[in-house]
């Protein structure tokens, strides 16, 4: 080991002698990286050696070779920079290949002996790490990755073809593989209709026509690599959805692009899954895609072309979709149709918009008289109408029977009761007594049992009707008696980060409404009950610095803050330093008790852990020095 070492020592002393050549480093700068190189260069070759020091020394050699570029920019140094980089890059390379002979499983180790290697520019290098690393790491994401490099870095569009075959003899099963292909034989034949687009530029006219009549047959050219990649990927996975997002890469491209290969695709597609929704809600939104990709294409001139473009589109999209609603009349059809509306409709809000959110609202009607809407489409409604006419007493009235009526329509869905309660709470103080119904309904028939996938939902909706009473100014009696059954029903019986939530949330409300001493007999009932918050303790401390100023028997109120240190530090006086703190000061400050607070000093020391006694007496050494800077 010490020859090897030494080795490495010796052919570094050359190395760093091209540094101090140049001035680029001290004599004094150079024996701490010798130094240094030596330690790491032992840490490596320990029996049992410990990945963090090969990263580490990854990390100083890399940081090293940085400088050395930043001092030769510095001191504008001419002579050829490779000559004085070239042995410290051999070296990071030296050390990253021993670092994967070693640990040859950590992809993340590959990956960034990849990203040195790249930004040194040795990309045949790169591909052939590429190749080694895939041999044991046999991924998708990983062959894609290799592909992108050729492609887009060393511009070989063969080799990146045939990696991504490769990668489909080993992965045929990996959707990602077969979309990525996809995708790339269309960047390249878009690739090549650009060059014979800058080529048509600077060609006679001759020239032109024949090279037009050679493209025009050729297969890269019109998509035909890419129809063929499509057709293999769905003879495999005979799924809509799957089949769905070629269309969708397709939209990435330009209209003339993509063309032919879209009309393929939709024809087959047609062919396998006419009768379904999601088919002609495929179909109708394709259409809708097609301006932005004539638009990316450079189709239009100016703004006039852009609009007539797009009104085109979308008058070609509503027909489609007008077209499969009746065919099928299901509520799936309706909803993308609906969907489509609300969309076109937001993005191109006007004035001139109002015929069509009433011919919007009219068909919506309609549609939920025969049932025919969903619950995704209901709460589209619900915002659409809300901002619309939340200004308008008659449409608010309309809007509330709604509601209900959603409400009696899907009654088991808790996230549905939680978005109509959110309108609810809403409407004015003449609704009061609908709105208060609706909430009690709701908790005593829907949210009455909590587990660790409602809780959130719950903890919301309660939130929602403890700040509407409040808000309302509801009688006292009422909100105590919301309080209660939500004390009864949730504090003792719910997941634990509602319980953590609501327990200081209903102390405050206690307090605000009812005083200091229900607020303290709220306390003393709940402190104690599972589980226990630190939260809870900290708002009842809260609250009783509050009353200091409103209460006449100042010495009850120190008795009962201090009580409620108490309880404090015997739930979490184990694990924080910072409660021992502010029990300390209270004590020195508020009580002026000096005993007491040296008496708390000592316990805390015998309480806390080591770990956190260190935190403690830091914390204690900032409060002494403040305490005696003030007194001074």
């Amino acid at each position: 080991m010490a020859e090897i070492v030494q080795q490495v020592f010796e052919t570094s002393i050359l190395d760093l002698a091209v540094l101090e050549k140049y001035g680029l480093f001290k004599s004094s700068e150079i024996k701490t990286i010798l130094n240094k190189r030596r330690e790491f260069e032992y840490r490596l070759r320990k029996v049992n050696k410990d990945k963090n020091d090969f990263l580490q020394y990854l990390a100083y050699e890399e940081s090293l070779l940085k400088l050395i570029r930043v001092r030769c920019d510095k001191l504008e140094i001419e002579v050829d920079r490779y000559e004085i980089e070239y042995s410290f890059i051999e070296h990071i390379k030296k050390l990253f290949e021993f670092t994967i002979n070693k640990f040859r499983s950590d992809i993340s180790l590959w990956l960034s002996y990849i990203d040195f290697v790249k930004k040194q520019k040795m990309y045949d290098l790169v591909s052939i790490i590429y190749f080694r690393m895939l041999q044991i790491h046999n991924k998708p994401w990983l062959w894609i990755q290799y592909a992108k490099f050729e492609f887009e870095e060393k511009a070989s569009s063969q080799t990146a073809r045939k990696i991504m075959l490769k990668a489909i003899s080993f992965h045929p099963e990996s959707k990602v593989i077969w979309l990525e292909y996809f995708k790339f034989e269309l960047l390249y034949c878009a690739k090549i209709r650009k060059r014979f687009k800058l080529f048509l530029k600077f060609s006679d006219e001759k020239s032109t026509s024949e090279w037009s009549d050679k493209q025009s047959k050729d297969k890269i050219w019109n998509g035909k690599l890419a129809s063929i990649v499509y057709k293999h990927a769905t003879n495999r996975y005979d799924q809509f959805d799957f089949a769905a997002n070629f269309i969708d890469i397709c939209n990435r491209f330009d209209y003339e692009t993509t063309k032919e290969i879209k009309i393929f695709i939709m024809d087959d597609l047609k062919a396998r899954f006419d009768e379904k929704e999601e088919f002609w809600n495929l179909v109708a939104m394709n259409k809708y895609e097609e301006y932005k990709q004539k638009l990316r294409g450079n189709m239009a001139e100016n703004d006039d072309e852009k609009l007539e473009i797009k009104k085109i589109s979308i008058a070609e999209t509503v027909e489609i979709f007008e077209k499969a609603c009746i065919r099928f009349d299901t509520s799936l059809m309706w909803e993308f149709y609906l969907e489509f509306r609300f969309k076109d409709l937001l993005e191109n809000y006007n004035n001139n918009t109002t015929d069509q959110a009433a011919e919007i609202l009219h068909l919506l009607e309609t549609l939920w008289d025969v049932n025919k809407i969903t619950m995704k489409i209901f709460q589209q409604w619900i915002r659409f109408y809300h901002t619309c006419f939340r200004s308008n007493n008659l449409a608010m009235q309309r809007l509330q029977h709604l509601l209900l009526d959603g409400a009696e329509r899907w009654p088991n869905d808790l996230n549905l009761h939680l978005f109509i309660a959110c309108f609810m709470a809403k409407f004015s103080s003449e609704n009061q007594k609908i709105v208060h119904k609706y909430f009690d309904d709701c908790l005593m028939k829907k949210f009455t049992n909590f587990d660790q996938n409602n809780a959130s939902i719950g903890m919301d909706f309660w939130e929602l009707y403890i700040d509407w009473s409040l808000k309302n100014k509801l009688p006292a009696q009422k909100i105590l008696k919301i309080i209660n059954d939500f004390n009864n029903q949730i504090l003792n019986h719910s997941p634990r980060k509602m319980s953590e939530y609501f327990k200081p949330k209903i102390l405050a409300i206690t307090y605000h409404l009812m005083g200091i001493n229900r607020a303290r007999s709220f306390y003393e009932k709940n402190k104690s009950v599972s589980p226990i918050c630190k939260n809870f303790f900290l708002k009842m401390i809260e609250i009783e610095k509050h009353t200091l100023s409103e209460e006449d028997d100042q010495q009850q109120q120190q008795s009962s803050q201090a009580n409620v240190y108490e309880d404090l530090i015997y739930y979490f006086g184990n694990d924080d330093a910072q409660i021992w703190i502010d029990y300390i000061k209270y004590a020195m400050y508020d009580m002026g008790n000096i005993v007491k607070s040296t008496n708390l000093y000592h316990k805390a020391l015998k309480c806390l852990p080591p770990s956190i006694c260190n935190d403690f007496l830091q914390k204690y050494a900032l409060f002494q020095s403040s305490s005696l800077y003030y007194d001074g």
